[in-house]
């Protein structure tokens, strides 16, 4: 199968918006987030909230139906191709000819990452927020899917930033997207 667009999925604060720009930049395609695409509703509705403080519990009580159309709004955005896209739930994309890169870490990387991009200090606070974010994904991908986000199943490459400098795993894709190609 020729790739013509690479969907990255993964846990929270995994990397995947760094290595999404990257892969983005590499092939002159366009970026696309669910995460930007909820964002945009949010602050639709919520246009003094500049910080997104409200957006996690506002997340949490989006309606299923409008919680999957989020992701089928992504779905048609790859579905045209040249798109690197990041989205937690992307098995709903087997039928395309996408690449599915699933990024992890180990949550105490992860809680690290965020206190340095964000200037804070590093706390146990940070992991039990990443944990709950994580579990809240977990759920939600079960009550519109029935699928657990985090099976390797659904993937064709799985990568551990904390294993794998930026480089690594952008040689990782781009050399499985090239061995693809014809």
């Amino acid at each position: 199968m020729n790739y013509n667009a690479i969907l990255l999925s993964g846990l929270p604060v995994s990397g995947k918006s760094t290595l999404c720009k990257r892969l983005a930049n590499h092939y002159g395609w366009d970026t696309h987030s669910v995460g930007d695409i909820v964002k945009a509703k949010y602050l639709a509705i919520n246009p003094q909230d500049t910080v997104f403080s409200g957006l996690s519990a506002w997340w949490k009580t989006t309606p299923p139906a409008e919680n999957l159309q989020f992701n089928l709004d992504l779905k048609e955005i790859v579905r045209c191709g040249n798109v690197v896209a990041d989205s937690r739930y992307i098995h709903y994309c087997s039928d395309l000819p996408a690449l599915r890169v699933f990024v992890t870490a180990d949550v105490e990387t992860r809680a690290r990452r965020h206190a340095n991009s964000n200037g804070i200090s590093y706390s146990p606070y940070l992991i039990d927020s990443l944990k709950a974010r994580e579990d809240d994904e977990f759920q939600r991908g079960m009550e519109l899917f029935n699928v657990d986000y985090r099976n390797p199943l659904i993937y064709h490459l799985i990568l551990n930033s904390r294993e794998l400098t930026i480089d690594e795993e952008f040689i990782a894709i781009t050399s499985l997207v090239k061995s693809h190609s014809a």
